[in-house]
C-alpha cells in the first residue's frame, strides 16, 4: 500500500506539472481559461474600453485564485477514490464518505463559476452582453466538434 501510494502521489505530480505547462502554453497563445476567456480578438469584439478589460482581468484573476485550491483537493480525491477501488476489500462507508467530499467540492466549484460569470457579466453593458451570447452561441463545442453547440 505504500509503494502504491508512493507511485501515485510521483503520477499526480507529474500529471499536475504537465497540466500546468499545457495551460501555460495556451495563455501564452492568448487562448486563455475556457469560461469567458478574454483575448484581444473578444476585446475587439466587444469593443471594451480598457477599464473594462482592467477589470475583467481582475475578476479572473480573483476567481482563478478561488478555484486553484478546490480544484488541487478535487484531484487528490478523485485519486484517493481511485485507490480504495481497488483495494483488496471494498469499504462501502469510506467509499461513500470520499464520493461525498468529492461532490462538495464538486458543488464549491460550480458556485464559484455563476459568481465569476455574475461579475464578469455585471462589468458589461447590454449590448456587450448580447454580443458575448452571439459568440458563444456560433462557437464550435469543446466537445471535439465544429459545428457550433447550438446545432447539435
Amino acid at each position: 500500500m505504500k509503494k502504491t501510494g508512493i507511485i501515485l502521489m510521483v503520477l499526480m505530480l507529474a500529471s499536475f506539472l504537465s497540466l500546468n505547462f499545457a495551460e501555460a502554453q495556451r495563455y501564452k497563445n492568448g487562448e486563455g481559461h475556457g469560461i469567458m476567456n478574454i483575448g484581444p480578438e473578444m476585446a475587439k469584439t466587444l469593443e471594451l474600453t480598457d477599464e473594462q478589460t482592467i477589470k475583467l482581468e481582475s475578476i479572473k484573476r480573483d476567481y482563478l485564485k478561488k478555484i486553484t485550491p478546490v480544484q488541487t483537493e478535487l484531484f487528490g480525491k478523485r485519486a484517493e477514490m481511485r485507490l480504495l477501488w481497488i483495494e483488496p476489500e471494498l469499504d462501502e462507508n469510506k467509499i461513500i464518505a470520499k464520493q461525498k467530499k468529492i461532490n462538495e467540492l464538486m458543488n464549491i466549484l460550480k458556485m464559484h463559476k455563476i459568481k465569476y460569470k455574475l461579475n464578469y457579466k455585471k462589468v458589461l453593458t447590454p449590448i456587450q452582453r448580447k454580443n458575448l451570447q452571439m459568440l458563444h452561441k456560433n462557437r464550435p463545442c469543446m466537445k471535439g466538434g465544429q459545428k457550433p453547440c447550438n446545432m447539435r
